[in-house]
């Protein structure tokens, strides 16, 4: 996957986290691979303007986890 390719997954997971994000373009190459080429096997519906694929996203997040050393708490 191209350097565009691998920001675009990233601008996706933003996306895919916040339901109140805008659309935004993504490069052909991203949806070639969460697509796999645009299988046949993955399209799930056909319409006038679009066909429906269903993929999955791999979405790696980091967190910071502190935890008290005096007692059992997680923030």
């Amino acid at each position: 996957m191209d350097h565009k390719a691998t920001a675009a997954r990233n601008v996706l997971a933003q996306i895919l986290a916040d339901e109140t994000a805008e659309p935004k373009a993504l490069p052909l190459s991203l949806l070639e691979g969460i697509t796999k080429n645009f299988s046949d096997e993955l399209e799930i519906g056909r319409g006038g303007f679009a066909v429906v694929y269903k993929v999955y996203i791999q979405i790696l997040i980091t967190l910071d986890l502190k935890i008290h050393t005096d007692a059992n708490t997680c923030w």
